[in-house]
């Protein structure tokens, strides 16, 4: 943080009300808040990229606009060549 390479965005109490609608609304996946955060965090910023080893939550979840995360790095496409 101290070097500037991210941005700490304000995380407000309508954040985690919306945090809490995503877990009901995906009640079968047993998400937490921290996924369901990242996703109210997604929909705000227009983010479609998400870093995450979480592909069981993460796939079923829906990004900006109702599309699926690209989760990385399960999908970079790597060449075993490069």
């Amino acid at each position: 943080m101290a070097g500037e390479a991210y941005t700490l965005v304000p995380f407000t109490a309508r954040d985690v009300a919306e945090a809490l609608n995503v877990i009901d609304a995906y009640g079968g996946l047993d998400i937490g808040l921290a996924d369901a955060s990242l996703v109210v965090l997604a929909n705000t910023y227009g983010v479609h990229d998400l870093l995450t080893l979480d592909q069981r939550h993460f796939r079923m979840l829906k990004g900006p606009g109702g599309s699926p995360f690209r989760l990385l790095p399960a999908d970079l496409n790597f060449r075993g060549d490069e």
